[in-house]
């Protein structure tokens, strides 16, 4: 499961999605996204994103590596 959020980790969807899934008897793989726990500097929203690692294709590769790591600890 993938969280993404435009704020940070804390108090956002990670955390209800967290907070919902530690009720449950079964085992879920969370992967959460979202910008870093500091204020960035002033900046245009494309290079923001991009210090953050939050652009399309970097959250497509690390989703994908993800994937990739869950596959390999199972095997």
């Amino acid at each position: 499961m993938v969280t993404l959020e435009d704020h940070f980790l804390t108090g956002g969807l990670f955390s209800i999605v967290a907070e919902l899934l530690v009720q449950q008897p079964m085992k879920v793989n969370l992967l959460p996204f979202a910008l870093k726990e500091k204020w960035f500097k002033p900046a245009l929203l494309p290079d923001v994103l991009k210090q953050d690692c939050f652009t399309d294709k970097q959250i497509a590769e690390r989703i994908l590596a993800h994937v990739r790591d869950i596959k390999y600890s199972v095997l």
